[in-house]
């Protein structure tokens, strides 16, 4: 296979696996924001504790749109400096977006307002699940309700700081293909 026709390859596939992230991150995006307070409403009153699960659901879906995010700029970054350096009609798209930041700008404010809404969101069925175990702890005052009380606050606690990690740490990598510039 000859060069050019190896990067041409190279640089479709990475650009279809690119719109196929972007499909994805769409489908999170509307199962983040129309099921999850679909599914709350419909289950806070179910007298099985599924509600509690709701807000790592949630949480999950974060992830995993931070990581689709990722990996789309992964691709970018990739293109932008191992592809389009050795095509002969330079720049190309990446090189080009990244030269000019204003054409970020929407990216991150995309994204970040995703973000801030999930966690809205997340810290909202946080508040309901705690609040129904608070109920079920004044209203069976056992030492078992309020044990399951303080452990779901903890969990709950551990699993928020996981959330925050690791959208600082993987914040900058989904926004650019720059590694050193700050969004």
């Amino acid at each position: 296979m000859e060069k050019n026709e190896f990067l041409v390859q190279q640089f479709a596939t990475l650009r279809h696996e690119i719109e196929g992230h972007q499909s994805r991150s769409f489908w999170i995006v509307v199962i983040g924001l129309l099921g999850i307070p679909t599914a709350s409403y419909f289950l806070l009153e179910a007298s099985i504790p599924l509600w509690m699960a709701l807000p790592f659901f949630l949480l999950v879906l974060m992830v995993l749109f931070l990581a689709q995010q990722n990996f789309m700029m992964r691709a970018g970054r990739y293109i932008r400096e191992y592809i389009e350096p050795k095509m002969e009609c330079s720049p190309g798209w990446e090189a080009w977006i990244e030269s000019r930041p204003a054409f970020r700008v929407m990216d991150r404010q995309f994204a970040g307002s995703l973000l801030v809404l999930f966690f809205l969101f997340y810290f909202l069925l946080i508040g309901l699940a705690l609040n129904r175990l608070y109920d079920q702890a004044l209203s069976n005052p056992g030492l078992g309700n309020w044990m399951i009380f303080g452990a779901a606050a903890a969990v709950y606690t551990i699993a928020t700081l996981f959330g925050f990690a690791t959208l600082i740490h993987h914040w900058r990598s989904s926004v650019s293909t720059m590694p050193n510039q700050k969004p």
